[in-house]
């Protein structure tokens, strides 16, 4: 996010992802995030932090919250557990403003009757006798591995290409100099050998015009939290044949 570019007027909210930024994961820096608190505060505006994928971090300390800062008093925090223990128990959290709270809990009951009373107890016992926390630090590890299997694989078939995003989350994003034709017809290869990569071509989401608008190069977006590390070799090694078939050169070049 360009901070210095939010309008200081006629603006009322503000939706970001400061921590991992989807899908490209950046984030932002502790300064832009002031800059974007104190914009907050000039135009009375609010600011959603979509505290996105960040749970799992590989050899880097997370930067403080914005909710946690200075000038937070606009800030609504979002989060859940979606990541950690799986989107089918439908909970999530937020912290807001004590002057909205008691706005979002009648707007709530109005869209639904809240998570299972079963799930969320099972939560705060899991919490309370640490094995939350005992759990993360497993999946830490394990991603950890995957993580680092998948970067140092694909460095070596497109040694030249830059690795995005990869201080945390459970995706790597591939900056290439290859044509997008070339990706596509690479992304083809792969899935008819079962191997699924996405592109910002492909996402058709809105996020690949603002790239694309500014950038010259293609993004590969590879996800490897479903995969064990035996599954992400084959992949790798599928990959590679598919470079192979299309004479893209251990440069990256085709």
């Amino acid at each position: 996010m360009q901070t210095q570019g939010l309008p200081d007027q006629q603006c009322a909210l503000a939706y970001v992802t400061p921590s991992h930024q989807y899908p490209v994961g950046g984030t932002l820096p502790l300064e832009r995030r002031k800059m974007l608190l104190d914009w907050s505060r000039r135009s009375n505006a609010y600011v959603i932090e979509d505290d996105y994928d960040t749970t799992f971090l590989y050899g880097t300390q997370p930067l403080p919250a914005l909710k946690s800062l200075e000038n937070a008093n606009n800030v609504i925090y979002l989060s859940s557990f979606s990541k950690t223990l799986g989107p089918g128990m439908r909970i999530g959290f937020m912290v807001c403003p004590e002057r909205l709270v008691a706005p979002i809990l009648n707007l709530k009951a109005l869209w639904n009757h809240g998570a299972s009373w079963l799930y969320q107890q099972f939560l705060a016992d899991f919490m309370h006798d640490q094995g939350y926390h005992r759990h993360l630090r497993k999946l830490e590890i394990e991603y950890g591995a995957r993580q680092k299997l998948l970067r140092e694989g694909l460095m070596t078939l497109f040694p030249s290409a830059t690795l995005l995003g990869t201080s945390s989350g459970l995706h790597i994003t591939l900056k290439t100099s290859l044509s997008a034709h070339t990706v596509s017809q690479l992304r083809e290869r792969c899935l008819r050998e079962g191997v699924r990569f996405d592109t910002l071509g492909s996402m058709c989401n809105g996020s690949e015009n603002a790239y694309l608008a500014e950038n010259q190069d293609t993004l590969m977006l590879f996800g490897f939290s479903a995969l064990s590390q035996g599954h992400i070799r084959l992949a790798l090694e599928i990959i590679g044949k598919a470079c192979r078939e299309l004479s893209i050169s251990s440069t990256g070049k085709a």
